[in-house]
């Protein structure tokens, strides 16, 4: 168990560059330097490629597949509701209702997801994807993960292949490498600096299949 000065948790979930995870699954901590300044802008668009039937709006009006998110627009998903969604030519997320979310462009480029859950598939990235997911960011390279906003101090994070690294802004140039090869699970509950981020045992809301059917949009 680890205590974080959680009010900004920033997490940094990065594959390749000299953090694999050792062999059978294994976890691994460690602390490091602080992450290196994101490149400039390089994702400009997104969209949608499936959704349920009526369930993915904006201001209350239904859209669907080939619908082009703007940037900064807030969209909403139903209760049960999922949506695929193209980041460019880079990868592709797939959300989960409830949710809300909306598409910031430049050199933070990523998702602002309020809350709901989000599996991801990002392989090709040529910049990282922010995930701001209430007290945290998550900036992804290239890397496959499962991230659940259930609450404001409640979030479950599941690297399902890659690195994670975790920075705090409470606390400069603090910084925690978590490695993992198959679904190296964590949960963090509490805002503050009582919060506590601790690993799981369960693999929650998503499973090999989902992320097999989210790498087929891909191909």
């Amino acid at each position: 168990m680890s205590r974080l000065g959680a009010a900004a948790l920033a997490v940094a979930l990065l594959a390749g560059e000299g953090l694999a995870a050792p062999r059978g699954g294994g976890r691994k901590a460690a602390d490091g330097p602080a992450a290196a300044s994101p490149p400039a802008a390089w994702l400009d668009w997104i969209q949608v490629l499936q959704t349920t039937e009526g369930a993915l709006t904006v201001s209350g009006r239904p859209v669907g597949a080939g619908y082009n998110v703007p940037p900064g627009v807030g969209l909403a998903l139903a209760a049960e509701g999922r949506a695929v969604i193209k980041l460019g030519q880079e990868g592709v997320v797939e959300l989960r209702g409830p949710a809300s979310f909306r598409f910031v462009s430049g050199r933070r480029a990523g998702l602002d997801l309020t809350r709901g859950g989000l599996l991801a598939a990002l392989p090709r990235l040529s910049g990282p994807f922010h995930v701001q997911a209430r007290s945290m960011v998550a900036a992804v390279r290239g890397t496959e993960l499962f991230l659940d906003v259930r609450g404001p101090s409640d979030l479950y994070l599941c690297v399902c292949s890659g690195s994670v690294r975790l920075s705090d802004d409470k606390r400069r140039g603090y910084q925690r490498t978590i490695s993992g090869e198959h679904h190296t699970s964590w949960e963090f509950k509490g805002g503050g600096p009582a919060g506590v981020l601790e690993t799981s045992q369960d693999m929650q809301g998503h499973s090999d299949e989902d992320l097999e059917a989210l790498r087929a949009f891909l191909r």
